[in-house]
């Protein structure tokens, strides 16, 4: 199991825009680089490979303030970020579940990753 308590304010992943071109396209925020560096920070200091079997990852997103956003976009912004870090493809979360806290003294981001093993599905697909 790996937790990540990270101290930074949680940001919501940016809707998608339409191009000039009529191409669609996510718009990068520069604090997703932050998250990032953060991930990949914690795995090459605890000498870990992104994970590759498949994870419950629960989300704590705690907040000084009340937000104005989703929590979905939240975990999308998590999720993506990491992606080829923490695990190789975000695919791989089978389970999450996520909390906003509000009205705390700080802002922080708490991540919980957890490998599954469903012997209950290997079981159904070989009957």
């Amino acid at each position: 199991m790996i937790t990540l308590s990270i101290p930074m304010k949680i940001f919501p992943k940016p809707r998608p825009r339409m191009g000039k071109y009529g191409n669609f396209y996510t718009p990068r925020d520069k604090r997703e680089d932050n998250l990032e560096s953060y991930f990949k920070e914690y795995m090459i200091t605890n000498k870990l490979k992104p994970l590759t079997n498949n994870l419950r990852v629960d989300c704590d997103f705690y907040m000084e303030s009340k937000s104005r956003s989703d929590l979905d976009n939240f975990i999308k912004t998590i999720f993506d970020c990491g992606n080829g870090i923490i695990w190789k493809d975000d695919k791989q979360i089978k389970s999450c579940l996520a909390s906003i806290w509000e009205n705390w003294k700080e802002d922080k981001i708490i991540i919980t990753i957890e490998e599954v093993f469903d012997e209950l599905a290997t079981n159904i697909k070989t009957k």
